[in-house]
């Protein structure tokens, strides 16, 4: 296997990257989606409105996996940024 070879590369870094900040772009979407304020007439007296907090499940499970997603792509980063260069010649183990 040649140096070039064992070494994950710019194509892991890119990837591991860009999906990462994907990931957290569609997860910063769903925790928008999955947090709803409506807000009502005074249920109290001597108050003007109400507020009343939504919570979307599965928007929140989305959100939750796509920072999961994140983490696995910024894992691939790391990877690509600290990916082991063997001497020519040699296999990997």
């Amino acid at each position: 296997m040649s140096a070039a070879g064992s070494r994950p590369g710019r194509r892991a870094i890119v990837a591991g990257a860009g999906s990462a900040v994907l990931f957290l772009a569609a997860a910063w979407f769903a925790v928008r989606h999955g947090v709803v304020t409506d807000t009502w007439p005074a249920f109290l007296p001597g108050t003007d409105t109400t507020a009343i907090t939504r919570y979307s499940g599965p928007w929140l499970t989305a959100a939750a996996v796509a920072v999961l997603g994140a983490g696995l792509s910024a894992l691939l980063l790391a990877r690509g940024l600290t990916g082991r260069v063997e001497p020519a010649g040699r296999a990997a183990a």
